[in-house]
C-alpha cells in the first residue's frame, strides 16, 4: 500500500486569536492533533510536516506581558524537540492594519530579525 504524504500548514494568529484565546487549551499538540485526524480520514496517509506560521509574542501587546512572550517560546521549543523531523515554525513579524489592529506580515524566506538559534 503506497503511503500518501500530507504537509499541514497552520495560521498561528487565527488558530490563537480564533480558537485557543481565553481557553486552557493553548498547549494544543498539533502534530499529533493532525496525526489522529488524518487517520481517522484516510489510514494510509500520513503527516509528513506540520508548519506553524507565527510571529514572536510582544510583550507589550500581550496581556499577561513578558509572561506570554515565555510561555509562546516554550510553546515553539515543546513542539519542536518532541517533533524535530515533522514541525516547524516560519516566523513573520508583525505590523497594524488601517485600524490600529496588530497583524504579522510573513515574508518568504526571510526569518524573523530577532530570531536566535
Amino acid at each position: 500500500m503506497v503511503t500518501k504524504k500530507t504537509a499541514v500548514y497552520v495560521d498561528g494568529y487565527n488558530l490563537h486569536y480564533g480558537r485557543l484565546r481565553n481557553t486552557p487549551y493553548k498547549w494544543l499538540d498539533l502534530v499529533r492533533l493532525f496525526d489522529d485526524l488524518l487517520t481517522v480520514q484516510d489510514g494510509v496517509a500520513r503527516i509528513d510536516a506540520v508548519k506553524l506560521f507565527s510571529a514572536h509574542a510582544l510583550a507589550r501587546f500581550a496581556s499577561h506581558g513578558n509572561a506570554s512572550v515565555q510561555a509562546q517560546q516554550a510553546y515553539h521549543r515543546a513542539l519542536q524537540t518532541l517533533y524535530p523531523e515533522r514541525f516547524s515554525i516560519v516566523l513573520g513579524t508583525h505590523s497594524m492594519d488601517n485600524s490600529g489592529a496588530l497583524v504579522p506580515v510573513f515574508r518568504d524566506g526571510i526569518p524573523y530579525a530577532g530570531m536566535t538559534g
